[in-house]
Protein backbone atom coordinates (compact mmCIF):
# COMPACT_ATOMS: atom_id res chain seq x y z
CA UNK A 1 0.00 0.00 0.00
CA UNK A 2 3.13 1.97 1.44
CA UNK A 3 4.88 1.78 -1.75
CA UNK A 4 2.71 2.33 -4.59
CA UNK A 5 0.58 5.19 -2.54
CA UNK A 6 4.12 7.39 -2.98
CA UNK A 7 4.74 6.02 -6.74
CA UNK A 8 1.22 7.60 -7.27
CA UNK A 9 1.84 10.36 -5.61
CA UNK A 10 5.12 11.28 -6.91
CA UNK A 11 3.57 10.73 -10.92
CA UNK A 12 0.72 13.30 -9.48
CA UNK A 13 2.76 15.68 -8.75
CA UNK A 14 4.70 15.25 -12.25
CA UNK A 15 1.00 15.52 -13.64
CA UNK A 16 0.85 18.99 -12.01
CA UNK A 17 4.85 20.31 -13.32
CA UNK A 18 6.13 19.67 -9.86
CA UNK A 19 9.24 18.22 -10.33
CA UNK A 20 10.60 18.56 -6.80
CA UNK A 21 8.92 15.25 -5.68
CA UNK A 22 11.09 12.02 -5.52
CA UNK A 23 9.85 8.36 -4.55
CA UNK A 24 11.91 7.62 -1.61
CA UNK A 25 10.35 4.74 -0.40
CA UNK A 26 13.01 1.62 -0.01
CA UNK A 27 11.95 -1.22 -2.89
CA UNK A 28 13.02 -4.69 -3.97
CA UNK A 29 14.52 -5.75 -7.60
CA UNK A 30 12.71 -4.47 -10.94
CA UNK A 31 10.59 -1.61 -9.04
CA UNK A 32 13.88 -0.54 -7.32
CA UNK A 33 14.94 -0.26 -10.47
CA UNK A 34 11.62 1.66 -11.84
CA UNK A 35 12.03 4.08 -9.06
CA UNK A 36 15.82 5.14 -9.67
CA UNK A 37 14.66 5.50 -13.79
CA UNK A 38 12.32 7.65 -12.51
CA UNK A 39 13.66 9.70 -10.21
CA UNK A 40 16.94 10.25 -12.50
CA UNK A 41 14.13 11.21 -15.54
CA UNK A 42 12.84 14.05 -12.94
CA UNK A 43 16.46 14.82 -12.16
CA UNK A 44 17.23 15.14 -15.63
CA UNK A 45 14.06 17.23 -16.50
CA UNK A 46 14.51 19.39 -13.44
CA UNK A 47 17.99 20.29 -14.68
CA UNK A 48 17.04 20.89 -18.13
CA UNK A 49 14.28 23.21 -16.72
CA UNK A 50 16.35 25.14 -14.47
CA UNK A 51 18.99 25.80 -17.55
CA UNK A 52 16.29 27.14 -20.08
CA UNK A 53 14.60 28.94 -17.26
CA UNK A 54 18.19 30.73 -16.63
CA UNK A 55 18.94 31.18 -20.28
CA UNK A 56 15.36 33.12 -20.65
CA UNK A 57 16.11 34.97 -17.97
CA UNK A 58 19.63 36.09 -19.19
CA UNK A 59 18.34 37.08 -22.27
CA UNK A 60 14.53 38.80 -20.62
CA UNK A 61 17.96 40.80 -19.16
CA UNK A 62 19.73 41.57 -22.28
CA UNK A 63 22.34 39.14 -21.37
CA UNK A 64 23.51 37.33 -24.40
CA UNK A 65 25.73 34.56 -22.64
CA UNK A 66 26.28 32.02 -25.94
CA UNK A 67 29.44 30.67 -23.90
CA UNK A 68 27.04 27.45 -22.33
CA UNK A 69 28.25 24.44 -22.17
CA UNK A 70 25.34 22.79 -21.05
CA UNK A 71 24.75 19.36 -22.08
CA UNK A 72 22.07 16.44 -21.66
CA UNK A 73 20.71 13.83 -24.07
CA UNK A 74 18.10 13.47 -26.66
CA UNK A 75 15.09 15.52 -26.59
CA UNK A 76 16.64 17.58 -23.96
CA UNK A 77 19.40 18.63 -25.94
CA UNK A 78 17.68 19.12 -29.12
CA UNK A 79 15.64 21.88 -26.76
CA UNK A 80 18.61 23.74 -25.35
CA UNK A 81 20.15 23.44 -28.56
CA UNK A 82 17.17 25.29 -30.08
CA UNK A 83 17.48 27.56 -27.29
CA UNK A 84 21.26 28.76 -27.59
CA UNK A 85 20.17 29.33 -31.37
CA UNK A 86 17.36 31.53 -30.78
CA UNK A 87 20.01 33.18 -28.32
CA UNK A 88 22.79 33.40 -31.14
CA UNK A 89 20.13 34.41 -33.71
CA UNK A 90 19.19 37.28 -31.45
CA UNK A 91 22.54 38.72 -30.25
CA UNK A 92 24.03 38.26 -34.05
CA UNK A 93 21.08 40.42 -34.69
CA UNK A 94 21.13 43.17 -31.96
CA UNK A 95 25.12 43.00 -32.85
CA UNK A 96 24.75 44.32 -36.03
CA UNK A 97 22.28 47.07 -35.18
CA UNK A 98 24.47 48.21 -32.70
CA UNK A 99 26.92 48.64 -35.20
CA UNK A 100 25.17 50.54 -37.44
CA UNK A 101 23.37 52.83 -34.81
CA UNK A 102 27.31 53.59 -33.41
CA UNK A 103 28.23 54.40 -36.56
CA UNK A 104 25.54 56.60 -37.21
CA UNK A 105 26.81 58.29 -33.58
CA UNK A 106 29.70 58.53 -34.80
CA UNK A 107 28.47 60.37 -38.00
CA UNK A 108 28.92 57.91 -40.41
CA UNK A 109 25.34 57.50 -42.54
CA UNK A 110 26.96 55.40 -45.26
CA UNK A 111 26.69 52.00 -42.82
CA UNK A 112 23.80 49.89 -43.28
CA UNK A 113 22.63 46.75 -41.53
CA UNK A 114 23.32 43.43 -42.91
CA UNK A 115 22.34 39.64 -42.68
CA UNK A 116 19.33 37.85 -43.03
CA UNK A 117 17.05 38.83 -40.53
CA UNK A 118 13.31 37.43 -40.02
CA UNK A 119 10.51 38.87 -38.17
CA UNK A 120 10.78 41.81 -35.92
CA UNK A 121 14.14 42.28 -37.02
CA UNK A 122 13.68 42.31 -40.32
CA UNK A 123 11.35 45.03 -40.05
CA UNK A 124 13.62 47.11 -38.09
CA UNK A 125 16.36 46.42 -40.34
CA UNK A 126 14.26 47.69 -43.38
CA UNK A 127 12.80 50.73 -41.69
CA UNK A 128 16.52 52.13 -40.18
CA UNK A 129 18.27 51.19 -43.47
CA UNK A 130 15.51 53.40 -45.08
CA UNK A 131 16.12 55.96 -42.63
CA UNK A 132 19.47 56.26 -43.25
CA UNK A 133 19.12 56.07 -47.30
CA UNK A 134 16.45 59.39 -46.66
CA UNK A 135 19.05 60.63 -44.03
CA UNK A 136 22.00 60.60 -46.31
CA UNK A 137 20.58 61.27 -49.44
CA UNK A 138 19.38 64.85 -47.61
CA UNK A 139 22.45 65.38 -45.88
CA UNK A 140 24.23 65.09 -49.50
CA UNK A 141 21.92 67.29 -50.98
CA UNK A 142 22.22 69.96 -47.78
CA UNK A 143 25.29 70.00 -48.18
CA UNK A 144 25.75 70.51 -52.39
CA UNK A 145 23.72 73.09 -51.59
CA UNK A 146 25.94 74.64 -49.40
CA UNK A 147 29.10 74.14 -51.16
CA UNK A 148 27.20 75.92 -53.77
CA UNK A 149 26.36 78.51 -51.79
CA UNK A 150 29.62 79.48 -50.51
CA UNK A 151 31.62 79.71 -53.92
CA UNK A 152 28.64 82.37 -54.68
CA UNK A 153 25.88 80.75 -56.17
CA UNK A 154 23.29 82.24 -54.79
CA UNK A 155 21.01 80.66 -56.88
CA UNK A 156 21.02 76.97 -55.23
CA UNK A 157 18.28 75.04 -53.93
CA UNK A 158 17.53 71.76 -52.14
CA UNK A 159 15.32 70.46 -54.83
CA UNK A 160 14.64 67.38 -52.57
CA UNK A 161 11.18 66.92 -50.97
CA UNK A 162 12.25 66.09 -47.16
CA UNK A 163 9.91 65.49 -43.88
CA UNK A 164 10.05 66.66 -40.17
CA UNK A 165 13.86 68.32 -39.33
CA UNK A 166 15.25 67.85 -42.23
CA UNK A 167 12.89 69.59 -44.19
CA UNK A 168 12.93 72.59 -42.10
CA UNK A 169 17.01 72.58 -42.48
CA UNK A 170 15.90 72.47 -46.38
CA UNK A 171 13.99 75.22 -46.26
CA UNK A 172 16.06 77.74 -44.19
CA UNK A 173 18.74 76.80 -46.95
CA UNK A 174 16.38 77.93 -49.73
CA UNK A 175 15.06 81.12 -48.13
Amino acid sequence: GGTMAEVKNAVSHIERGQLGQRITVDMNGDFESLKNSINKSLDNIQNVFEELESKLHKMREGVFDTEDNFQTHGVYQDIIDATDDTEVAIKSALDEILRVIQSMEDGDFKQRIQGDMKGEFKLLKNNVNLSLDEIDEALTEITDTLTKTSKGDLSARVERTMVGQLNVLAQSLNE
